[in-house]
């Protein structure tokens, strides 16, 4: 019997790989929000929200669908030897298919790394100008950030490439434990607190309206990372709860709740004057991108 046949009468199922797969895909799709934020401001400005969030979600699902159903095809199939060698394994499918793989391999790694690079500089940018309150940031400084940002990227592939998929999947894993509950709040505060209503030159004042420091926001952030705990089911760790399930992964789950939840509750937002007496978004076309969330 052929692999693929043996693959097509398989019907054996276990719940906590399905749900780590779930999860991982999840944690493919959040990495995402950050680039909204950071590309939406470079769109025309008549372009809707729901254009913007949509075509970016349906771009990334569909394009992360065919590579992860590609990938676990060539688990299924392959077994040993995709596992060893997964770009090495689909370049031997056939003659001329090396090449394919080669050229979509680049392509995806020039066009994440400057994404990535970007969004790290706009991150490390923000913290920065936000400690010195300079409001410039120079050519230099900008060339300083991203060789800084990339030599650090390329430092850890480096080390994680004797284990890269183990690695990966352990970054993927780390990211949505910490950035599920940013998400939370994010989208919260922007579509149930203030009601996609932002007075956005206060954003740029410290002691604005909005003040310097939202405590309630990180008070809510570190309870949905610490709540996460015993329902983490990675390499490094096991929580009790996530071995008790099977291995199953839904500890970004509880952290998108309880973070959102208890944000919304406790957003001293809520209290403010009505949110008609700040401008809308649509009214401050130039600053849509800052107030665009991500998701």
């Amino acid at each position: 019997m052929t692999n693929s046949a043996a693959l097509i009468q398989q019907t054996d199922f276990a719940i906590g790989p399905f749900v780590l797969g779930i999860s991982l895909a999840a944690s493919w799709q959040l990495t995402f929000g950050p680039y909204i934020a950071d590309y939406s401001r470079y769109l025309p400005k008549n372009t809707s929200q729901r254009a913007t969030m949509g075509w970016t979600f349906a771009g990334s699902v569909i394009g992360g669908s065919l590579a992860m159903i590609l990938g676990a095809l060539g688990a299924a199939i392959g077994g040993h030897s995709f596992n060893t060698n997964q770009v090495g394994y689909l370049a031997n499918l056939g003659a001329g298919f090396a090449w394919l793989v080669l050229l979509a391999v680049i392509c995806g790694k020039l066009t994440g790394n400057t994404l990535s690079t970007y969004g790290g500089f706009m991150s490390l940018a923000t913290i920065v100008t936000a400690v010195t309150r300079r409001e410039i940031i120079t050519g230099k400084a900008r060339t300083g950030y991203i060789v800084l940002i990339s030599a650090a990227a390329l430092s850890i592939a480096l080390a994680a490439s004797d284990n890269f998929l183990g690695a990966f999947t352990n970054f993927l894993l780390f990211l949505l434990y910490f950035m599920t509950p940013w998400s939370a709040i994010n989208l919260v505060d922007f579509y149930f607190v203030r009601k996609e209503k932002y007075n956005v030159a206060a954003l740029f004042e410290p002691d604005g309206e909005y003040g310097r420091i939202s405590w309630t926001a990180i008070a809510a952030y570190a309870a949905g990372i610490l709540i996460q705990i015993p329902f983490m089911n990675s390499p490094l760790y096991v929580g009790p709860v996530a071995e008790w399930l099977g291995g199953a992964e839904i500890a970004w789950l509880i952290g998108l709740a309880v973070s959102g939840g208890l944000y919304y509750l406790f957003a001293p937002a809520r209290k403010a004057p009505p949110y008609s007496t700040r401008p809308a978004v649509d009214e401050q076309p130039e600053a849509a991108a800052v107030t665009r969330p991500s998701i």
